[in-house]
């Protein structure tokens, strides 16, 4: 099983400046204000998230696989199981 988490390239380098999200599953909007303050926190608070999935998946051999927005669909899935052949034939 694998499970793939898309993330908008601002969720992995949030760039300091104020902004409102919206939850895509909850509808539940946020603001984040601006200050080194915040985006150390929201950086912080982004990858907390992420490690406690990506540690649930390994618990559960599944595995978890970060892609980004920027990158099409095709190509990440491309890369990805290339990478997963790459990795079969060197075991």
């Amino acid at each position: 099983m694998i499970i793939f988490q898309i993330l908008d390239p601002m969720e992995l380098t949030f760039s300091g400046k104020s902004c409102n999200t919206k939850d895509m599953e909850t509808n539940e909007e946020m603001y984040f204000p601006a200050g080194r303050y915040a985006e150390n926190h929201i950086r912080e608070s982004i990858q907390e998230f992420i490690e406690k999935y990506k540690n649930e998946c390994m618990k559960n051999n599944i595995e978890f696989v970060t892609l980004s927005t920027s990158t099409s669909f095709d190509t990440a899935l491309l890369r990805y199981l290339n990478k997963r052949k790459n990795l079969s034939e060197n075991s």
